[in-house]
């Protein structure tokens, strides 16, 4: 998820949540980021409600988008992302924020999925989607509303994507839960570990905990290293288009006299560098037309995982004599790329 997306899907807010806002250091800044964080604010009160931590231990909070209730230890169903038995996903299953006092840095560990962190004040450094990094918060705690954690669960939409199960009931438990673990340090040296459990359920929507939590034998991947930053022009810039064509096989093919045979393709893998796309889109244009008029779009992706690619079966390139064959990388509604053109055919006569 980056900044346009995460503006993009909100907007408005009450005014103490302003008043609770970062405010920049100058008046520009103060301006912009007062718009990200009405923004962002609504996006967890319109999506759903403030999903309330009540800790044992240090007074940490987390805010989430998903429902109007609070998120005790009992657990809490949410519906602000979905997933579908075709390992299609809308929305955002989990993305949420920590507020507190003196929170000195927080140490965020994932097991199974991954997460990505957002800092709206761009102050921190990011990692893109990454599965252990560790934050620092600072004692500026009307930023902490800004540092946004969003959890992706990568691995279960590529195994209904790649057929490995037919439906989400079909996942085993173990595949379906999750945990993410946040160690905090709190500033004089007290610390508390937290952690959210989330779950999959057969319909495809999720159950979640938050709760005090014990690291133990079993939890290692909390002993992972962290990830490397990695530099905002790269996580946000828009970099390279890379198109593969594969046979049946999964092995890359290569053109003959400039063409693909319809036939011998099994998938086209379409990847990027850079920041998230949106979408995805197929188009093809007949030999012999060369315009725009004749060029048929033949599927739009929608790209909502941590994956830095999208497959196209075989299925969107069967009944295609010749054709001219086009991908567009879709970033906003002003910023794409369009790949080179393949030509693709029935070349068995």
């Amino acid at each position: 998820m980056n900044r346009e997306m995460l503006s993009d899907a909100v907007g408005g807010i009450a005014d103490r949540h302003i008043e609770a806002g970062y405010k920049a250091r100058t008046k520009r800044r103060s301006v912009i980021w007062r718009s990200v964080a009405a923004a962002l604010a609504l996006a967890l009160l319109a999506g759903g409600a403030w999903l309330l931590l009540t800790p044992k231990g240090a007074a940490v909070y987390a805010y989430a988008a998903g429902t109007d209730t609070e998120l005790t230890e009992a657990g809490q169903s949410f519906t602000t992302g979905t997933i579908s038995d075709d390992g299609e996903l809308t929305g955002h299953p989990l993305m949420f924020y920590l507020t507190g006092e003196n929170i000195e840095k927080v140490r965020f560990s994932v097991k199974n999925q991954l997460i990505n962190f957002v800092d709206l004040t761009e102050q921190r450094d990011e990692f893109g989607f990454a599965q252990n990094f560790t934050v620092p918060y600072g004692e500026r705690e009307s930023e902490y509303s800004f540092l946004v954690i969003d959890w992706n669960p990568a691995n279960i939409i590529s195994a209904l994507r790649s057929g490995q199960y037919n439906a989400v009931r079909e996942i085993p438990a173990e595949e379906r839960s999750d945990i993410i673990v946040m160690e905090i340090t709190m500033a004089g040296g007290a610390k508390a570990v937290k952690a959210v459990t989330v779950e999959l359920r057969d319909d495809g929507s999720f159950f979640a905990v938050f709760d005090d939590y014990r690291i133990g034998e079993k939890d290692g991947f909390v002993n992972n290293p962290d990830a490397e930053p990695r530099p905002r022009e790269d996580i946000y810039s828009i970099g390279d288009i890379d198109i593969q064509v594969l046979d049946r096989d999964g092995n890359e093919m290569a053109a003959d006299a400039g063409w693909y045979d319809a036939g011998s393709i099994g998938s086209i893998r379409v990847s990027w560098s850079g920041r998230e796309p949106e979408s995805v889109q197929m188009f093809a244009t007949p030999t012999g037309t060369e315009m725009s008029e004749y060029t048929q779009l033949l599927a739009t992706k929608e790209v909502t995982t941590a994956e830095n690619a999208v497959v196209f079966g075989r299925e969107y390139v069967e009944g295609l004599d010749l054709h001219h064959v086009e991908f567009v990388v879709n970033f906003d509604s002003t910023h794409r790329l369009t790949s080179e053109t393949l030509n693709i055919g029935d070349l068995s006569e």
